[in-house]
């Protein structure tokens, strides 16, 4: 009797122990997932007040990626850059490295792991609703519109945008044989006007724009490449923006010689900064092109039977960042040479014979106790007037032209002064370089000052100073000026003009000419007007 009391005994004790290794739950409940009724094959259960779901669930309708853990029961869920981690029987759950605790942990029921629906879809970003009446989960996770896509060139380079209604989440691959760079952009349908772009550019043929999957909704954005780009993305306006900026390249090198000029022609897709200098044993002219990759083969063209020009070496100077470097290997060292570039196209042109020899002579505007126009910011005009001329004659005298100029430090010259030092010079021309001011902050752009003479000399000068400060500054065109009061324009025996290069009481546009670079621009595009005026444009 005892033996059998025992027996009875031990297999309630063994019932008790199998039937609490997994919790008793109330009742069963419905699942409705973005508007699907979804039936899983471990039903969605209630504990203390909240609802399980196999882990599964997750990954099929949300769009998350489920990894499960055997050795340590973890489950690890991934959406775009967003982590979940939860442990069996762990109230501990961890959100991108930020500790959660749950009202509910994750189980293991019928050899499925379930876990908290709530939890779970609200940190991915769904709604989460309860029916009372009929049981039932509602999970909605509405999805973003995909209203635009364009394709521009900005001041950053070539750029790919891609608009959405919402913050946008999305993954960025390349894909090989044929080239490819892939955008996919989760929670997001498509919703633009065309499907295709054609582009043709930097080495990026055509774009298209596609719903990659429903349920859940995946758009993806396809760029059909030539061969590799480089590119960076980045998001704007409250990550509603995906924008992806694509570096320029290097397309091509030639030379050639037109009207007794030796002219090396870089073209380039994109706009780009460059650098120009001299290295020495032997003689070397190098232009570095920042930012950019060379979209042809690496290349060698040798020049025979030219008196200066041996060679041109072009080639992916660096990487990180990118530099394309083209060598010009000389045979004597060059007497001068002039940068001009335009319509996406560098040009090097070696003694230039329209600036070679000819006198020009620089007036940097106020000095000394005259310090001009003052700007927003307290800046002086007489600084940025001497800082500009000083650009100026470097790029003169390294095309070969003898500069001289009025003032070389911060000295107070009077206005006949500078005349009887111009007209000693006898030079070829007379450039004044002057920054605006006005009452009224909102008035901003470029303007040329002449005095009007018999033979129009003064004002074709003017004129092509004007148009190319408005082209390399991107300023507003004031046009110019005919001020036959001004001592400085009226008495000088050469063609003289002054440049008021922009207004510094002006706001943005101080902002432009403290920066360097503009100054350097400016600098440029008054050297290439001279080269025009000399060469007979």
């Amino acid at each position: 009797m005892n033996k059998k009391i025992y027996i009875i005994v031990s297999l309630l004790l063994l019932t008790m122990t199998i039937s609490f290794t997994e919790p008793v739950f109330a009742k069963e409940v419905n699942l409705i997932i973005n508007g699907q009724e979804v039936k899983p094959d471990v039903p969605p259960t209630i504990l203390n007040g909240r609802t399980l779901v196999p882990i599964r669930i997750i990954s099929e309708t949300l769009g998350a990626q489920v990894d499960w853990d055997s050795t340590t029961k973890t489950v690890n869920i991934s959406y775009y850059n967003d982590k979940i981690v939860l442990k069996i029987d762990d109230k501990n759950a961890y959100i991108n490295d930020t500790i959660v605790e749950l009202d509910v942990t994750a189980k293991t029921i019928k050899g499925r792991t379930m876990v908290p629906i709530r939890f779970i879809s609200e940190a991915l970003g769904a709604e989460v609703g309860w029916v009372q009446e009929t049981s039932t989960v509602i999970v909605n996770k509405e999805s973003t519109k995909i209203t635009d896509v364009l394709f521009e060139e900005t001041s950053e380079g070539y750029q790919l945008q891609i608009k959405g209604t919402a913050p946008l989440k999305y993954d960025i691959k390349t894909l090989s044989d044929p080239e490819r760079l892939i955008i996919d952009i989760y929670d997001s349908v498509v919703y633009t006007d065309s499907d295709l772009i054609s582009v043709n550019k930097i080495g990026i043929n055509q774009i298209r724009i596609g719903q990659f999957q429903v349920n859940p909704n995946i758009a993806r954005i396809v760029l059909d490449l030539e061969n590799k780009v480089q590119f960076e993305a980045k998001s704007l306006q409250d990550s509603e923006i995906i924008a992806v900026t694509f570096m320029s390249s290097v397309e091509g090198v030639k030379y050639g010689v037109s009207d007794s000029q030796k002219i090396v022609s870089i073209t380039t897709e994109g706009k780009v900064n460059y650098n120009v200098f001299e290295l020495t044993g032997p003689e070397r002219l190098v232009v570095d092109i920042e930012g950019v990759i060379l979209n042809t083969d690496e290349e060698i063209i040798e020049i025979d039977g030219d008196d200066l020009v041996k060679r041109i070496r072009t080639a992916q100077f660096q990487m990180n960042p990118h530099i394309v470097r083209v060598v010009v290997d000389l045979n004597k060292k060059v007497g001068g040479y002039n940068v001009l570039y335009e319509d996406k196209e560098i040009r090097l042109v070696l003694n230039s014979s329209s600036l070679a020899g000819r006198r020009i002579i620089i007036d940097p505007g106020h000095g000394g106790d005259d310090p001009g126009a003052t700007s927003i910011t307290g800046v002086h005009e007489k600084v940025l007037t001497l800082d500009t001329s000083k650009r100026l004659k470097a790029l003169l005298e390294r095309a070969g032209a003898e500069v001289y100029m009025t003032r070389e430090s911060d000295t107070s010259i009077k206005g006949p002064v500078r005349v009887e030092v111009a007209n000693k010079i006898n030079g070829d021309a007379l450039i004044s370089i002057h920054y605006n001011s006005y009452t009224n902050p909102e008035i901003n752009g470029t303007e040329v000052l002449y005095c009007p003479d018999t033979t129009g000399k003064n004002k074709k000068l003017a004129r092509l100073v004007q148009q190319e400060l408005v082209k390399h500054l991107g300023s507003r065109d004031r046009g110019l000026r005919e001020r036959p009061d001004l001592v400085l324009l009226r008495e000088t025996s050469m063609p003289s003009v002054m440049v008021e290069v922009g207004y510094i009481s002006n706001k943005d546009e101080e902002k432009k000419i403290l920066n360097p670079e503009y100054r350097q621009q400016a600098a440029q595009a008054i050297c290439n007007a001279l080269v025009k005026y000399f060469s007979g444009d």
